[in-house]
């Protein structure tokens, strides 16, 4: 299936939103590998909990920051579908940001949305 405006995103089963301490970033984990984001992809990702749909998404983030279409979160979470991280079918679960420790450990870690300095792309592209 391929995302559109009715898609409802979240991430696929064993793709996981965390914080990065190195680098300081948030990225994505998934069997493949990882995805390093730029704040504003993070923010984005944090809206798609698998019930809402784009639109809404991007409803919920023009609370947060300016100047965001319906279509530009498309196409960013398009990105993230083509690669196999999105379901698209109400069946994604939420992204749910945790902090890496050292020793490989997870521990939960709250999402903050800042104003971004950057576009809506990952890795400022």
């Amino acid at each position: 299936m391929t995302l559109d405006l009715s898609g409802r995103p979240g991430l696929r089963r064993g793709v996981r939103l965390v914080h990065d301490p190195v680098r300081d970033r948030m990225a994505l984990l998934y069997p493949e590998g990882v995805l390093l984001l730029n704040e504003t992809a993070a923010a984005v990702l944090a809206y798609c909990d698998g019930r809402r749909t784009v639109p809404a998404v991007a409803e919920a983030l023009s609370e947060e920051y300016e100047g965001v279409s319906a279509e530009d979160v498309l196409d960013l979470l398009a990105d993230f579908d083509a690669r196999r991280l999105l379901a698209s079918d109400g069946t994604g679960r939420p992204a749910q940001a945790v902090e890496t420790k050292e020793g490989g450990g997870l521990q939960a870690r709250p999402l903050l949305l800042v104003r971004p300095h950057d576009d809506l792309h990952p890795n400022g592209g």
